[in-house]
Parts: structure tokens; sequence; C-alpha cells
């Protein structure tokens, strides 16, 4: 069972492979890296593009876009916590 990463610094190549075959990419992975040109603004959720090198030429995605929960502190965690504070 490979468990998914809850933050960025967490992902590794082994659950990336995982996710290309769970989605029946016929494609084997050497390497990953962050774009680092890929920044969007999100209160709710940290996103990256993660950039993927595969070992031989295949139809499989050139990237990947991977959403963790938030890792600023300071964001509400649910509705009801959302709505007071935009009250």
């Amino acid at each position: 069972m490979v468990i998914a990463p809850r933050k960025v610094d967490e992902l590794t190549l082994v659950w990336l492979q995982h996710i290309l075959d769970e989605n029946m990419f016929d494609c084997e992975l050497s390497a990953f890296d962050l774009d680092p040109d890929f920044n969007p603004s999100s209160l709710l959720c940290d996103v990256v593009r993660v950039l993927l090198g595969h070992k031989s030429s295949c139809d499989g995605p050139r990237s990947l876009i991977v959403k963790f929960p938030t890792s600023n502190a300071n964001t509400p965690t649910s509705a009801a916590q959302a709505s007071a504070v935009s009250a």
C-alpha cells in the first residue's frame, strides 16, 4: 500500500509512479522536480506542479498538479469557521 503525501516535502518517486500505474499509463519514471514557475495563490490548499522525468519515451503526462491540505495555520478548517471569519 502506498500512502499519499500530506505535504510537498513528502512527495516521492514511488508515490508518483503509483499514481501513473493506477491511471494505466505505461511509463516508468526516472525523476521528478517541482515547477519553480508554478505558484498559484490558494487559501484552501497548497498546490504544486510536478515535472516528471521518464526513463523512455511514452504517452504519459509530463507533469501533474498535486494538491495538499494547506500549510497556513491561519486558514479556516471548516465552513463554520470560514463564515465566522467572513462575517
